[in-house]
């Protein structure tokens, strides 16, 4: 009997690339993440010494002048904050996307597997079989050379 041969063993190669893929661009959406959130929590540790060093001052006596300029300074970082959200906002969607591809790319790569193991099993008994029905003959043969002789 011939060897063992899948038909769609290219498929399921190119089902394990896909795969992969998947898996680098997961990898790369939750470092973007990660990075994301550090930039936030940065942002946020500025905002609230900015706000501490503002306390602080008033407490010592504060100018308008320069009053004025932590008022701005405050307003400019809480707009990057809530500008650094949305960014973290959409890394998670990206990531969350990342991962459904990430699962649909296994489930295909799986359909294919188990086809494969599907089709190996046949073979493995067809193979059987054949061997089988190969030895009854074998055996019939020495059976009747024997009764002859």
């Amino acid at each position: 009997m011939q060897r063992f041969s899948f038909r769609l063993e290219t498929l399921l190669k190119i089902r394990k690339i896909e795969k992969e893929q998947a898996q680098m661009k997961l990898s790369d959406a939750t470092a973007k993440l990660l990075a994301e959130k550090e930039t936030l929590a940065q942002l946020q540790e500025t905002m609230d010494s900015s706000l501490a060093s503002l306390k602080a001052k008033q407490q010592t006596g504060l100018n308008v002048a320069m009053l004025n300029l932590f008022s701005d300074y405050i307003a400019a970082v809480n707009g990057t904050i809530i500008l650094q959200h949305q960014k973290v906002t959409t890394a998670e969607q990206e990531r969350f996307s990342c991962l459904k591809r990430l699962e649909a790319s296994m489930q295909k790569c799986k359909l294919v597997e188990k086809l494969k193991e599907k089709r190996l099993t046949q073979y493995r008994l067809a193979t059987l079989q054949e061997e089988q029905t190969i030895l009854d003959e074998v055996g019939i043969q020495i059976f009747n050379h024997k009764n002859i002789v």
